[in-house]
Parts: structure tokens; sequence; C-alpha cells
């Protein structure tokens, strides 16, 4: 019973590790409730955690803008739309990468994609002058930190 105790204390300490050293820890933490298994998931499974939902709502957002691309009558509205499809596309391809680089351990190629997974939703933040849609906003901040997330497990392995 002990060495379970102990075995669920450190599980559980490791996505309060992650979140503590992001830009904004009671959000990431929030990001991590999402799915019960971060409670208890090592830092490896921490970062399939984070692949799986930024990818899942990341998707969901991409087609959203498509979908409001679709709709926009100001031609640079579209523009903006689809410059952040764009930065999405890219982000979610890094995505389908991570659970292979979790898997082999490929912590500095890791690190590497999820700190430009980082810089897409910065990116796209941008090309809405920081004033995007709520929808994209909103997605932007938790694949923001999902990708934070992934770039400090990855550093925490020698990434």
């Amino acid at each position: 019973i002990q060495l379970l105790f102990l075995s669920l204390q450190t599980h559980g300490a490791a996505v309060d590790d992650v979140c503590r050293q992001t830009v904004d820890p009671p959000f990431c933490q929030q990001c991590f409730n999402i799915d019960p298994r971060s409670a208890t998931a090592a830092s490896p499974m921490l970062g399939e955690i984070a692949v799986q939902w930024a990818a899942y709502y990341g998707g969901n957002t991409k087609i959203d803008m498509h979908e409001a691309m679709m709709r926009a009558a100001d031609p640079a509205v579209k523009n903006q739309y689809s410059r952040c499809i764009d930065l999405y596309q890219t982000a979610l391809e890094h995505f389908q990468a991570a659970p292979g680089e979790l898997s082999s351990k490929a912590w500095a190629v890791l690190r590497k994609n999820a700190e430009s997974i980082r810089a897409g939703v910065d990116a796209c933040e941008a090309v809405f002058n920081h004033n995007a849609p709520a929808e994209v906003a909103n997605t932007d901040r938790l694949v923001g930190i999902f990708a934070d997330a992934l770039a400090i497990i990855a550093r925490s392995f020698g990434g």
C-alpha cells in the first residue's frame, strides 16, 4: 500500500511540476483536468494527454475557422482565417508526429516541434492583432499551454 501511495503521489506531482513551469499554471492545471488520467500520469503520459487533447481541439478549431472563412464577406477577414488555418495545419502535423517522438524518446525534436506549435498559435493571435474571435482565442490558449507543457516535458528529459 505504501508503494502504491508513493507511486500515485509521485505521478500526481508530475502535472503540478509541469504546469508550475508554464506561463499560466492554473490554466494548465485546468486543461489537464480535462482528462482524469493526468491526475496520476508520469511526464511521458502527460505528453500523450497534451497531444491528444490539443490535436482534438486544434483540429475542431481549424474546421471552425474554415467555416468562418467561407462565411466571411470581407476579403481581409478571409485572409486572416486562411493564414491561421495554415498555422494550425502545421501545428497539427507536429502533433501527429509527437506520439512517435514520445515513444522513441526523441526529446530534442519534440521540444523543437512543441516550440514551433507555440509560435504558430501565437502567430495566429497576431494575425488577428490579438483580438481573435473567441473560438480561435480560446483554442490558441489551450493548444499553446499544451505545447508549452510538451516542451517542458521534453526539456526535463534532456531535449
